[in-house]
């Protein structure tokens, strides 16, 4: 999920320089993380109930560390490349 909020906040970026003006702070930090906990809440009754250790939507190729690892840096990537693009 992390990584998920770099790709959120990198869209946010993208969209704030698109649109021309600044979202409230607060737009890239509590969002992310109320959708995070909301699906922590669920992730947790599955891990429990039905010993989940990964959504069974994702891919194979997520299920495995060098996808995971490949996520968490394309993310970041993207995050950055969005953040260098959209500044003056």
């Amino acid at each position: 999920m992390f990584a998920s909020i770099w790709v959120f906040n990198g869209l946010l970026t993208v969209l704030e320089g698109i649109l021309g003006f600044t979202f409230p702070a607060i737009i890239f930090w509590v969002v992310p993380h109320a959708v995070c906990a909301q699906f922590a809440c669920y992730d947790y009754y599955k891990h429990v109930t039905a010993e989940e250790k990964i959504w069974t939507e994702v891919s194979e190729f997520f299920k495995k560390p060098v996808g995971i690892i490949s996520y968490l840096v394309a993310s970041f990537v993207f995050l950055m490349v969005s953040v260098a693009l959209t500044t003056a």
